[in-house]
């Protein structure tokens, strides 16, 4: 399987068209979190499948 991961910019973009729409805070509480989900995709294609069963998952927000 091959992934593809939305350019930063894009990410943020969609995240003000959001908060837009839905109100919130208008920032992202930490970029380092943004960074870490973007990779998850590429991290589990290099590695395979998780190896251990308290290896993090991705962070869900809200």
């Amino acid at each position: 399987m091959s992934w593809t991961c939305n350019d930063p910019s894009v990410v943020l973009a969609i995240h003000d068209q959001q908060i837009a729409e839905h109100g919130d805070a208008n920032a992202v509480r930490a970029m380092g979190l943004l960074e870490s989900a973007r990779a998850w995709p590429a991290r589990l294609e290099a590695y395979g499948e998780r190896d251990a069963p308290n290896q993090p998952q991705p962070m869900r927000m809200g």
